[in-house]
């Protein structure tokens, strides 16, 4: 079937554990692609999982914050971190997604503030780590997720931070939010290649989050989320089945005091870079 905006594809799925085609996107089988973005069946599971729970869990979420407003949390909402944590840990469960946790012994001690410094390969790094590190943080996401109305709901509520990466007083004054937030108790998640990788390959690491921690007095959480961008390469519009040998690796927090900005970068950057599969670490485009 065929249109002028998607058309209807088929093929042959890969075999799940066949490593020498760990370099390529998962096969997606019969599959729509529309206006370049593949679609398929486990897609559509996903996004329904996702939406439908997120639905049942918004109006919870509406008297916690409400709650937290009457009784003195407004600053953390904490409780809606842990709510959010619930939904995505169901909703993934529920289309049989289940990330391996590596390092949990690394995680913080519950009430410490840190800033969990991951890859970022897809919108399912943000499912994935919500879902499966069981701990509350709050996310620096770009401000296109607000277009999707339930879960931008829940962001808002949980006190989630919004930038408009055009717009640079507002990327100024999003750096100087971030900093209140960790300064009030609350840990967040921060993607310091500042943009999904399009290959899965790790990019060079921006300062900003690293800045941010030294002027909140924060240690740094470096995380790698290993395979999942063969899941969900960039063409495609969902998942594209149930994701399989996908890894969250906790490394050992870094203690941002007596440390310039510089180095704690380049010491996260390794330490990420060190839990990714060969085929997604970081390739020195100069030197090749």
């Amino acid at each position: 079937m065929t249109s002028s905006s998607f058309t209807l594809q088929s093929s042959i799925a890969m075999p799940y554990n066949d490593n020498s085609q760990l370099y390529q996107p998962v096969n997606p089988g019969p599959h729509l692609n529309i206006k370049g973005k593949v679609i398929n069946i486990w897609g559509v599971l996903y996004a329904i999982s996702a939406l439908s729970t997120a639905f049942i869990t918004l109006p919870f979420m509406l008297i916690l914050s409400l709650a937290c407003d009457l009784f003195g949390d407004s600053k953390r909402r904490r409780i809606l971190d842990w709510a959010i944590h619930m939904w995505a840990n169901v909703a993934m469960s529920l289309v049989f997604f289940r990330p391996k946790l590596i390092g949990a012994e690394n995680l913080p001690k519950n009430g410490e503030t840190v800033i969990y410094v991951p890859n970022h390969t897809s919108v399912m790094d943000i499912l994935a780590l919500s879902g499966f590190v069981p701990r509350p943080f709050k996310y620096l996401s770009k401000a296109e997720i607000l277009k999707v109305p339930i879960i931008a709901r829940a962001m808002i509520l949980a006190k989630h931070v919004f930038i408009r990466r055009e717009d640079v007083l507002d990327a100024f004054g999003t750096s100087e939010k971030c900093v209140r937030l960790l300064r009030d108790g609350n840990s967040m998640v921060l993607f310091a290649e500042g943009t999904r990788s399009p290959d899965g390959k790790l990019r060079k690491f921006k300062k900003g989050a690293f800045q941010m921690a030294k002027a909140a007095g924060v240690r740094v959480v470096p995380v790698t989320i290993a395979n999942l961008h063969r899941w969900m390469p960039t063409s495609a519009f969902l998942p594209l089945g149930p994701a399989r040998g996908v890894e969250i690796h906790i490394h050992p927090a870094i203690d941002s005091k007596n440390m310039t900005t510089k180095d704690l970068k380049n010491k996260c950057f390794e330490a990420v870079n060190s839990g990714l599969q060969p085929y997604q670490k970081y390739v020195d485009r100069k030197s090749t």
